[in-house]
């Protein structure tokens, strides 16, 4: 199931002087820091690639949020489930596999609630274990996989299930256990049974090691989320044991503590089959041996090195020859001033000086540019990304960059889905006009236009577009009235700010008769 997520660098209409992170998913927002211990856990792809879906773990990221990459959340696994139950008529096990799956569900359900907790108590009910929450089952009406995340209680100290429960489901895909405060495993030698395993999430639970060398014999293992193991004193020297997974296609390691001298370096050299890689909010540095062993994955579409040490020579220069597969590099909250070297997110660094326009001409399988927050000055013109017919998301803000959408002439062969050109100084030498390639989108949904000082009438083409859920037009010259037509009652415009300009008249009925508002119109009129 092919799936696109996006990640939203800083979403909404904060002042210029805040510097937040912000997912779909909470719409909660923390300031940035290295601190790790205090840091969200992510797991939610931050990033716009194909084939990757949200997994298990949960919220902000300062992206990805956001982070990572499983098939299906357990719902979609269950409504799936359930659409093939309707479709066909399933070739039913016999009654006495069907029980026996039935009672060590149950019996999964009580290691999870020891000594006296009481997780899906009410929700593991009856007979039909296919319709329990975070149970979902294949057409056979086999369990096909587990989801429980952070379900067992606190103040039932650590839980170590037994293996040998879990090796009776034959016909188990995914198995996602994050947040259960799991120490290690009863008979860990039974997982080796789940020969049709293709997904596994152990994270964020203190792991002593003991299950990693049994991981190593999931012949159909694909995608492997151990972020946030603490303590990882016994975990991290057991990571060795992943470089026989060779149909691996996605692992995720962040917030580990993994430095240049632990991290195993066959993982970067025999692996490679890997598509995705995070490992994000670690202590990696500068380290010639590990960065350029990421060579040898010639199949990794993308990379997360974002809340590391690295500096401007860490950055292996082979990541961006032509033969590179490549699709999203994140590097975000790093050491990084002044490299040569094009990243798709490049946000809250320390770069200066000229954006190295010329680099975009190779990149046309780019879909992500974020470069916020950095010290980027001189002339961009949007000129330099017509031809990027991959681009979706599109961040510049907080720059000294004068950004020029009008001069020379062009058109955009991209669609955007999110656009964040605050204080940019769009247009200064064109009138301070509204871009006007962004008539052309219409599939975006996010604009952010503020503190750019923009002149002139409000356009009705861009208070009126149906696709855009947030516009933000905050601190500019704006003047006249507010232009929106009839269709505005239809629109899925669910933010506007206006404030801080020069408009004048009246509000029109429309805006309190809309379907998709939510209360969050901002009235900015100064009466000017």
């Amino acid at each position: 199931m092919e799936r696109v997520t996006f990640s939203f660098r800083t979403r909404g209409c904060e002042e210029p002087s805040t510097s937040l992170a912000v997912t779909p998913e909470d719409s909660g927002c923390f300031k940035s820091d290295k601190s790790k211990a205090t840091r969200p856990l992510l797991v939610a792809a931050v990033f716009v690639i194909h084939h990757l879906q949200q997994p298990l773990r949960f919220f902000p990221y300062g992206l990805r949020s956001q982070i990572f990459v499983l098939p299906t959340k357990a719902s979609e696994i269950q409504e799936e489930s359930l659409q093939q139950k309707d479709d066909s008529e399933p070739s039913s096990s016999n009654g006495a596999t069907k029980e026996e799956e039935r009672r060590v569900l149950l019996q999964l359900k009580d290691s999870l609630n020891h000594p006296n907790g009481s997780a899906l108590v009410n929700e593991w009910v009856g007979n039909d274990y296919c319709t329990w929450v975070g149970v979902s089952c294949d057409r056979n009406l086999h369990v096909r996989g587990i989801l429980l995340p952070g379900q067992r209680q606190l103040g039932l100290g650590i839980w170590y299930p037994n293996a040998t429960l879990l090796s009776h489901f034959e016909n188990l895909e995914f198995l996602y256990l994050p947040g259960n405060r799991i120490g290690s495993w009863i008979m860990p030698e039974a997982l080796r049974r789940m020969s049709n395993l293709k997904g596994l999430d152990m994270g964020s639970n203190p792991l002593n090691g003991d299950m990693i060398p049994q991981i190593r014999s999931l012949p159909s293992l694909e995608e492997l989320h151990l972020s946030s193991i603490y303590p990882n004193h016994a975990f991290i020297p057991a990571l060795s044991a992943l470089c026989e997974l060779k149909n691996l296609r996605a692992l995720d390691l962040r917030n580990n503590s993994i430095n240049d001298e632990n991290i195993p370096p066959c993982l970067l050299r025999n692996l490679s089959s890997l598509e995705t890689l995070y490992l994000s909010q670690n202590h990696l540095t500068n380290s010639p041996r590990i960065l350029a062993a990421l060579c040898n994955l010639r199949n990794l579409k993308e990379l997360d090195l974002s809340d590391n040490f690295l500096d401007d020579s860490s950055i292996p220069s082979c990541l961006f020859n032509n033969g590179s597969s490549l699709e999203g590099l994140y590097i975000s909250r790093n050491k990084l001033k002044n490299s040569s070297s094009f990243f798709s997110d490049l946000s809250f660094n320390l770069f200066q000086g000229n954006f190295p326009s010329f680099i975009f001409s190779n990149l046309t399988s780019l879909e992500t540019l974020f470069i916020s927050d950095n010290e980027f000055d001189g002339t961009l013109s949007f000129a330099t990304f017509a031809n990027l017919s991959n681009l979706r998301q599109i961040d510049l803000s907080n720059n000294d960059l004068m950004v020029n959408t009008e001069s020379p002439s062009w058109f955009p062969s991209f669609q955007l889905i999110f656009l964040k050109l605050r204080n940019c100084h769009i247009n200064n030498d064109q009138g301070r006009v509204v871009p006007s390639f962004i008539s052309h989108q219409t599939r975006i949904e996010v604009v952010s236009l503020d503190y750019n000082a923009l002149q002139g009438v409000l356009p009705s083409w861009l208070l009126n577009n149906t696709t855009v859920n947030i516009l933000c037009l905050r601190g500019n010259s704006f003047s006249g009235g507010i232009p929106l037509s009839s269709g505005f009652a239809t629109s899925r415009l669910t933010m506007l700010d206006i404030s801080d300009n020069r408009l004048s008249g009246q509000l029109s009925s429309t805006i309190g008769n809309s379907s998709y508002w939510e209360s969050k119109l901002y009235q900015g009129y100064a009466n000017m």
